[in-house]
């Protein structure tokens, strides 16, 4: 229940008492309040919703408020809310960024027209986090994706995932279910090939990741966007195989 209301747009923050089956709402945009309590309630759950919005004209202070200031800000935020790191990652949150680091690979060290290539999309979770699989199973969660943003002359097939583990969730009174769990380093991957009429050049595609990072109770759900340029030679130059360690799972890799 907790981690499913904290992944809803506009949510930053939910308390849940599984004992007293109570829920506390923090959101920060337009969000229909009512429908949200009508939701709790048809599960069985009293809540009320903090509205944490503020009109434009009630503060010109640029300092977060004590009811912010230690709750995670939303993914999909724009670059200059976000974190961006040394390799120009960036990441929607610094709190979702602390526990999980991403990074992006090419198969080969340049493409020529017509190569079909694959991209390793690395996913380094803390010790004791975790993410979720995708498929998420039953469960509640935020599955992870990998995918890329439009970029001319190359076309692009669905991502490829990581097998995952199976993992129980226990939310006592509310029940129990599972989910497939992410530990550790997982590779996803995400696989193309460059259109016969591209001229030479470099290129810079663009990886997005969603996901959402766990530890028991406290999860940061967020996105990460990852530049990864890539030069295209002419068809007669030569092409070599790269970071091949990374691949070595990709035939074990699922699309869901």
């Amino acid at each position: 229940m907790q981690t499913a209301l904290a992944a809803l747009p506009g949510v930053r923050h939910v308390d849940v008492d599984f004992e007293k089956k109570q829920a506390l709402v923090t959101v920060t945009k337009s969000v229909d309040s009512q429908e949200l309590i009508a939701a709790l309630e048809e599960e069985g759950y009293g809540g009320s919703v903090k509205d944490i919005r503020h009109a434009k004209d009630e503060s010109e202070s640029s300092e977060p408020s004590d009811e912010t200031a230690d709750t995670p800000p939303l993914p999909g935020l724009s670059v200059d809310q976000g974190h961006q790191d040394s390799t120009k990652t960036t990441y929607s949150s610094p709190s979702f960024a602390e526990h999980i680091q991403i990074s992006v690979s090419l198969d080969h060290d340049v493409l020529r027209p017509g190569d079909s290539f694959r991209i390793a999309v690395v996913l380094d979770v803390d010790d004791g986090w975790h993410i979720y699989g995708n498929p998420l199973g039953p469960g509640i969660g935020l599955e992870t994706i990998v995918s890329t943003q439009e970029a001319d002359g190359f076309d692009f097939e669905p991502a490829r995932y990581a097998p995952a583990h199976r993992a129980d969730q226990d939310f006592g009174e509310a029940g129990k279910t599972w989910v497939w769990e992410l530990t550790g380093r997982t590779v996803q991957f995400l696989s193309g090939k460059v259109r016969d009429d591209v001229p030479p050049g470099e290129y810079p595609l663009t990886i997005d990741v969603t996901a959402q990072v766990c530890m028991e109770e406290a999860c940061f759900p967020g996105k990460a966007t990852l530049p990864l340029p890539v030069t295209v030679v002419t068809t007669d130059a030569p092409s070599h195989a790269a970071h091949s360690e990374l691949f070595e799972s990709f035939d074990k890799a699922h699309t869901p």
